[in-house]
């Protein structure tokens, strides 16, 4: 079991152990998490990241509230997924063509 004030590695990025906390699951049976703390992966900010105290299970939050949801892996390195998006235009129609728009989804009963 670890102590309070460890300091374990998630890759590459430091959490250090806080406290451990009581926790009701949603079927009634007590459990129990651990809150650590640590910095965002995308901006520095430092922020509070609760697991299970189950530790073969450890996969913390790697960034803050404000940017989850951006840190996405390719090639093995971070890229903010904001960046690697590209706005396009949007289609236009050619003359004399209609947009496409089923009028029938499915024939029959669905099985």
């Amino acid at each position: 079991m670890t102590a309070v004030g460890e300091v374990v590695s998630y890759r590459g990025q430091p959490y250090e152990l806080l406290r451990f906390e009581a926790y009701t699951r949603r079927d009634g049976i007590p459990s129990t998490v651990i809150v650590w703390r640590t910095n965002c992966a995308t901006c520095g900010a430092e922020f509070e990241a609760t697991t299970s105290a189950r530790l073969d299970k450890f996969k913390p939050r790697r960034t803050c509230p404000d940017h989850r949801g951006t840190l996405r892996f390719e090639g093995g390195g971070r890229v903010a997924w904001k960046d690697r998006v590209q706005e396009t235009e949007p289609a236009r129609l050619q003359p004399g063509q209609r947009p496409f728009a089923p009028t029938v989804a499915y024939v029959g009963a669905r099985r």
